[in-house]
């Protein structure tokens, strides 16, 4: 999280279109990571966002245009300090109106689990054959229909939604984007960076928000990072 990135001599630092740099969120060396299906067992992935704009690079309408934001994907990684970029001033990006998502720099532990599909998951509803109004206004619903919502919300309190995570099912503060929009319905989470406060310092998505990345499922056979689904919503 945060901090000095990955980036061989000779390899271009990630900017924006209108030119600044963009900003490092995380980067993963899979050779750390627990082996995940279809996901790289080696290589650096990095996570790159707009620390200018005051929604980080975010763009609603366009959320796989990799303009406010990048990823980049290094499949051979080199040790040997002569072969890589020290010296990451000229990058530096001055932002005193909108700050950034994160405070400080963090390494990452890894840890694999099983997780069972959350309720956040547009998917659930066809998954367990919820009705359809669960995903309808309240204000239009019944009593006996509120029960029963009420009743399959049970089902999910224990399921952890929460929390930061490589694959595996997301968590939204608001909505999940997928579910309106045909053409993103079968991607699914990379890697998911909750809010987290610890000895203070923070990762705090807006108003304790949450941000997500998703992929084709066979984009990521093919290590193909190019397409990947930039999102983030808070309270």
């Amino acid at each position: 999280m945060g901090g000095d990135l990955y980036l061989p001599k000779g390899a271009e630092y990630p900017r924006h279109p209108a030119g600044h740099a963009l900003t490092l969120l995380a980067q993963i060396n899979f050779a750390e990571v627990p082996k995940l299906p279809d996901f790289p067992e080696k290589g650096i992935l990095q996570f790159f966002i707009d620390g200018t704009d005051d929604v980080y690079g975010l763009d609603y309408d366009n959320p796989s245009v990799q303009k406010g934001f990048r990823i980049v994907y290094y499949a051979d990684v080199s040790e040997n300090i002569d072969d890589l970029v020290m010296d990451f001033s000229p990058y530096a990006v001055e932002n005193d109106e909108y700050g950034l998502p994160f405070t400080g720099q963090y390494a990452m532990a890894f840890k694999q689990y099983e997780q069972v599909i959350t309720y956040s998951d547009f998917h659930c509803y066809t998954v367990f054959g919820f009705p359809e109004y669960c995903s309808e206004e309240w204000d239009n619903l019944g009593d006996e229909e509120v029960a029963e919502i009420e009743e399959v919300e049970g089902y999910f309190a224990d399921v952890s939604e929460t929390g930061h995570r490589i694959a595996g099912y997301p968590f939204f503060t608001q909505d999940d984007p997928r579910k309106h929009d045909e053409a993103l319905q079968d991607y699914v989470l990379l890697f998911q960076l909750d809010t987290d406060c610890h000895d203070g310092k923070a990762i705090m998505w807006g108003d304790a928000g949450v941000g997500n990345f998703f992929i084709r499922p066979d984009d990521l056979k093919k290590l193909d990072f190019s397409k990947v689904m930039y999102t983030w919503d808070c309270c």
